[in-house]
């Protein structure tokens, strides 16, 4: 395994920390007195309590254990490019295991811009082994699930994406059986949901057999929706997709995922934002919208260029409250602050 957690080495203030696990502050000082030990910096005159991911672990293990469920795997797509998908993977994955929740990520696109977000520049990534180093790869470029997968802090896993994750899909193309060519990612994540609570799975906006074994694969799509009204167009070819897939593996017993959308880069000022989330939240749709809605937001976008997540460097902007309210809507947890919903 690749050790590169020194870029997800979260430190919280006590109040980050409570927000984290959704408990107030006199919350935190209890489980202070009952023997949870913050970390110490010296700050001035003064001395200040510092958090990190292990005092989340301790504090799910003693005294706010993670909710009973079952492991999810969810396929970010949309077959339209520029709504956002990677930002929001990205940063969900860092919201989710910052919360002391397991996540695996996985770069399914070849650009390999979710494996850029995390750390790991273009320049390294030539040499890097990747998902299809384990699939396919023969000799000295075949690997083992542990020699690809890369550890970013102790609850947050990658397996990441080079150019040569584009070359997966000659190869399904290729095989005979239909359980090799569409059910191979599910048949590498189903063990895996064992170790797991979330697998996030970031793909291209295409159809290719690797993201059809990802639909596969999937447990829910999460489709982001700019709120314009050329992304209604996107819905409906999703749809439509959706109702070609059923009809033609109708009689294979193979199972498609739900469907969930969300609205992204939603501007209040903006009169066509509101009306494009109006018909959203009023259309054929609405029971699959998520009631998170993420704004507009400089804070995210710059997430992916500082290549960490949005709330480590702007917790209190927009974007890092939204994604803070998505992962507990996906989780079911409850906050302080509750659902931001626009």
């Amino acid at each position: 395994m690749i050790d590169r957690k020194e870029s997800h080495n979260y430190v919280m203030s006590r109040p980050e920390f409570s927000e984290v696990l959704g408990v107030s502050q006199s919350t935190a000082i209890k489980w202070e007195k009952a023997g949870l030990s913050p970390n110490t910096i010296q700050w001035g005159n003064s001395t200040r309590r510092r958090y990190n991911i292990d005092h989340i672990l301790e504090a799910r293990k003693k005294f706010r254990p993670l909710p009973k469920r079952e492991p999810t795997t969810i396929l970010f797509w949309l077959l339209k490019g520029g709504v956002g998908k990677t930002t929001v993977s990205f940063n969900l994955c860092g919201a989710l295991s910052r919360a002391g929740y397991r996540v695996l990520a996985i770069d399914l696109d070849g650009q390999s811009h979710l494996t850029t977000c995390f750390g790991i520049p273009f320049a390294d990534q030539e040499n890097l082994k990747t998902l299809y180093n384990l699939l396919y790869g023969e000799g000295d470029d075949a690997a083992t699930l542990d020699d690809i997968l890369v550890e970013l802090s102790p609850t947050l896993h990658l397996i990441p994406s080079s150019l040569d994750t584009a070359a997966i899909d000659l190869f399904l193309i290729a095989e005979k059986d239909p359980e090799r060519k569409l059910h191979r990612l599910r048949n590498l994540i189903m063990p895996l949901r064992a170790k797991y609570d979330f697998i996030i799975l970031d793909a291209p906006p295409n159809i290719n057999f690797l993201n059809l074994n990802a639909i596969f694969a999937a447990d829910e799509i999460v489709a982001p929706m700019l709120t314009d009204f050329l992304s209604h167009h996107s819905l409906s070819l999703l749809y439509d997709t959706f109702d070609s897939l059923t009809e033609t593996f109708r009689d294979t017993g193979f199972k498609l995922p739900t469907i969930r959308l969300l609205a992204n880069h939603f501007d209040i000022r903006n009169n066509l934002c509101q009306e494009s989330l109006g018909k959203l939240k009023t259309g054929e749709f609405a029971s699959q919208l998520f009631k998170t809605v993420i704004r507009l937001s400089t804070a995210l976008a710059e997430s992916a260029k500082n290549m960490k997540p949005v709330f480590t460097f702007a917790p209190q902007s927009n974007g890092a409250r939204d994604i803070l309210a998505l992962s507990r809507e996906l989780t079911g947890e409850k906050g302080t602050e509750g659902v931001n919903e626009a």
